[in-house]
């Protein structure tokens, strides 16, 4: 047993002296570290043979030999990982060392933690004239200030931070790299001198940090001087991320109107811009978003402005929003126009008609387009019809509304029978619509049908002189169906009617009656002799 535990033993100091010999063999550039690990992954892989043993010692109960070749194989692990951290250890402060010696001046990281020491003066007030002549001088003793970029972070970011351009001049001068970090510090800090330097020392204009734009962070600043840096130095305008919003947001007019000017494209915004020009009642803003068609006509991810105040029934909103300028031609996303939705809007009672008619009015008084058309296609004269707003559809035909498209199969002569509005039908007729004309289908109609479902006697009368007809017998017993309790209607359908030789007509005419008819709608039939 000892004499296995000696050939152990001086199997695993072998195993020691092969990992020194790798060490020592290789060039001391920092591969010290990997033959520390080669020398590790050597111990582990030539006492792999130990594990089965150990488990084969557990097994049979042999604990004085288990415990023998489980410190040895810990041991030896313990002595080659220490020798192993050890060498990474020493390479670590060696190659720290080493980039400070390429560092040229000795006084390099008395310069970092100076240039430092002044941004935090630069926070609470100023910076002492002292400190800035100490940081100038220093600068003037060091030959290549890039090799500052392995410290971290770099002097020239500090000094971009404080917006001193003399010393950030001086820095570039010796060498310091104008990278993005540098700039986004000197544009956040406001700093419009030290930004141009940078730029004009190859900054990228379109730099980020933590993926926000230097753009991006000018224009949420609201500093125009700046923003004009970036866009004459070339930033690339819809690839910023955000940029038209946070300059909304800054509430300055000049930025909004520079970057649009300069083809920033209104729909990379996730926002409707308008929206917080309208919050601070900023007229000046809103004049620049309507004038790049950003504005009161721009819906972004919404619809224009013009169709919330419509939905909520505010007549006042919507009366400023089109002295304001605002379209009331605009669509919404669904197609349909600003007339069209306060056609659909809200319940049917008294209150709700006086504010649609109010909306209705205000579109109408500046002048909105009547050509146009709900998203099932409806006119908006039909549209106002098939809802029984006749007083709206006489207000729109007044004011020039087209009277087509009618409403599926029916046109505005249809829909204004069944309203009873004789005047509008007899414009329809003058529109060149006819009135003796049925549509197709098993649901066939006719202006003269529609005015019976309506019980409207009088438009009954008129489309009879008109010259209008039953298509057929079906058609007829159905009007009368409809007409059985509506005595006026009754009386001018059997006014009209022509008593059949045959019987079998009048024996279904009258069975409708009877079916849905009253006694005196009975009493009618019997004076007609039906």
């Amino acid at each position: 047993m000892y004499k296995a535990l000696s050939i152990q033993f001086r199997f695993g100091l072998v195993t020691l002296l092969i990992a020194l010999l790798i060490v020592l063999v290789l060039p001391s550039d920092g591969l010290e570290a990997m033959g520390g690990f080669l020398a590790l992954y050597f111990v582990f892989l030539l006492h792999l043979p130990l594990v089965p043993q150990l488990a084969y010692y557990f097994w049979k109960g042999e604990p004085r030999n288990w415990l023998i070749w489980t410190l040895t194989l810990y041991l030896t692990v313990m002595m080659s990982t220490a020798l192993w951290m050890f060498i990474v250890v020493n390479e670590i402060d060696d190659y720290a060392r080493d980039r400070l010696d390429a560092w040229t001046h000795p006084d390099g990281y008395e310069l970092r933690e100076l240039a430092h020491s002044m941004l935090r003066d630069s926070v609470r007030s100023t910076p002492s004239p002292a400190d800035r002549e100490a940081v100038a001088s220093l600068i003037e003793q060091v030959d290549d200030l890039d090799a500052s970029s392995e410290l971290h972070p770099p002097v020239l970011w500090s000094l971009a931070s404080v917006g001193d351009e003399a010393l950030v001049a001086a820095a570039l001068e010796r060498g310091a790299t104008a990278d993005g970090p540098a700039l986004y510090r000197a544009v956040k800090g406001r700093h419009s001198g030290v930004v141009e330097l940078l730029l004009r020392a190859g900054a990228s204009p379109d730099s980020r940090i933590s993926n926000r734009s230097v753009l991006g962070v000018a224009a949420r600043n609201g500093d125009l001087d700046i923003t004009r840096s970036l866009v004459d130095a070339g930033a690339d305008l819809n690839n910023s991320g955000p940029v038209l919003w946070p300059a909304v947001l800054s509430g300055s007019a000049e930025v909004v109107d520079l970057l649009l000017a300069s083809g920033l494209e209104p729909s990379n915004s996730q926002h409707r811009l308008i929206d917080r020009a309208l919050e601070q009642g900023d007229s000046t803003m809103i004049a620049v978003l309507n004038r790049h068609g950003a504005g009161l006509d721009w819906g972004g991810p919404g619809d224009p402005v013009v169709f919330d105040a419509i939905r909520r029934g505010d007549v006042e909103r919507l009366a400023w929003l089109l002295d304001q300028g605002a379209s009331p031609d605009v669509v919404d996303r669904h197609g349909n126009s600003a007339i069209a939705l306060a056609l659909s809007l809200g319940p049917r009672n008294c209150e709700m008609d006086a504010v649609r008619a109010q909306l209705i009015n205000q579109l109408l008084e500046h002048h909105a387009r009547l050509d146009g058309t709900t998203r099932s296609g409806r006119g908006l004269v039909a549209a106002a019809l098939s809802d029984d707003r006749v007083e709206i559809a006489r207000r729109l035909i007044a004011a020039g509304a087209p009277l087509e498209p009618g409403v599926g199969r029916r046109n505005v002569l249809m829909l204004a029978a069944g309203a009873g509005a004789m005047d509008i039908v007899d414009k329809a007729i003058g529109a060149g619509q006819s009135p003796t004309e049925w549509t197709d289908g098993l649901s066939s109609t006719s202006g003269l049908m529609e005015a019976v479902k309506g019980g409207h006697s009088e438009l009954v009368r008129h489309f009879f002189e008109l010259g209008a007809q039953w298509r057929n017998d079906i058609a007829e017993r159905n009007a009368f169906n409809h007409a059985a309790r509506e005595i006026d209607v009754l009386r001018v359908l059997l006014d009209h009617y022509e008593l059949r030789s045959d019987g079998y007509q009048n024996l279904y005419v009258r069975r409708a009656v009877e079916e849905n008819g009253d006694a005196a709608a009975i009493a009618l039939l019997d004076e007609y002799a039906l």
